[in-house]
């Protein structure tokens, strides 16, 4: 992982954490894993060689980013799907920063 890509997963965990102390609703929160969590997701990718990852739940792509990350160490394709529109966009934004739009 470069230290553009950590940088951008580094703000997105501090506004995910911000955002979630705010909102007693646990729906209105953007509910982004630990980033222990997306260690671990993305070390299995390339541990089982997964070369087709599906994440349900892709809020503001935190774990997006992860994920896409680790399908690229393989040359693979991740596909996020999330019920809500505007956090879809959200993640397809974050994603576009962070380079890795063409992954997912």
């Amino acid at each position: 992982m470069d230290e553009a890509l950590q940088a951008v997963l580094d703000e997105l965990h501090r506004h995910g954490a911000e955002h979630d102390a705010g909102k007693a609703d646990r729906l209105a929160r953007l509910r982004n894993v630990e980033p222990d969590s997306a260690r671990v997701l993305a070390v299995l990718v390339p541990a089982t060689a997964a070369r087709h990852v599906l994440e349900i739940g892709t809020s503001n792509g935190y774990s997006t980013l992860w994920l896409a990350d680790a399908v690229r160490s393989v040359g693979g394709h991740l596909v996020s799907v999330d019920i809500e529109a505007g956090r879809s966009a959200l993640a397809a934004q974050n994603l576009e920063r962070a380079g890795l739009r063409e992954l997912v």
